[in-house]
């Protein structure tokens, strides 16, 4: 089995158990914030990720504190922050949306593999503002719908492809964002070429966020010689000792 069917199941049994638990489902009282204006608000934009662990690399980052972390990266310049909520593979936990949101003032990604109408209830309760969809974790129906249903909730959407089979999955939908994962969630190894390769079959008016693999502001450049302007980085980020200023050398100037 790889590392994404182990994902999913595991998920599916996380999903039964969340639906059986006495979760307090009062709606997050601060506003919605628009994650895609303020990714085109900045160029280069970056989406700093909070990710403590993964399933390929183990722990990441020891010391997390993620409220700490994310008023790091909003002093950097940071345009919005990805915040990972699955709790089995990537230490993240839906506790950190509230957590995080109250204590800053970027519009915050929730991340997590969604595949239940619940899970997009949640993000709306615990206060996400966008959501990432996965095109290679849903079929092509269920995408759709879950696209509308976030839209319906004042959510937007990031959606994930990998190669061109995810696209054609996709590409009926009215998107805003596309997010091109130059990692494969098969077997979890990068190929920053996937990115260029498939930036060039989207249409010119989408705004493409580059995932994965980035690390150094060079490859930033590189990639935006290719027209793309927004970036997520995790990481990069959670390893460097001084998290702003890691986030100031990806951008390649100093704010503030």
């Amino acid at each position: 089995m790889g590392i994404l069917e182990r994902i999913l199941k595991k998920k599916r049994e996380e999903i039964e158990l969340l639906k059986r638990l006495p979760i307090s489902l009062s709606s997050s009282t601060l506003p919605r914030r628009d994650f895609k204006s303020a990714l085109l608000s900045q160029d280069p934009a970056l989406i700093c990720e909070l990710k403590k662990c993964s399933p390929s690399v183990g722990i990441i980052r020891g010391d997390f504190e993620p409220v700490e972390l994310a008023q790091e990266m909003e002093a950097g310049g940071a345009s919005a922050l990805s915040v990972l909520t699955d709790k089995d593979f990537f230490c993240g936990s839906l506790n950190f949306l509230p957590m995080i949101k109250s204590k800053t003032n970027l519009p915050i990604l929730m991340k997590d593999f969604i595949i239940d109408e619940f899970q997009i209830e949640l993000g709306e309760k615990f206060g996400a503002d966008a959501i990432l969809l996965i095109a290679r974790c849903l079929p092509q129906k269920k995408l759709a719908q879950f696209f509308n249903i976030a839209k319906e909730k004042g959510l937007q959407c990031l959606v994930e492809i990998h190669d061109r089979e995810d696209w054609e999955k996709i590409k009926g939908l009215p998107l805003d964002m596309v997010g091109i994962n130059s990692r494969d969630l098969g077997n979890f190894q990068v190929n920053m070429e996937r990115i260029f390769q498939l930036k060039e079959e989207l249409p010119p008016h989408l705004l493409v966020v580059a995932e994965s693999g980035i690390k150094e502001r060079g490859q930033i450049e590189e990639l935006r010689k290719a027209g793309i302007r927004a970036f997520l980085v995790g990481e990069a980020i959670m390893r460097a000792k001084d998290v702003k200023k890691k986030v100031k050398e990806l951008l390649g100037y100093a704010k503030g």
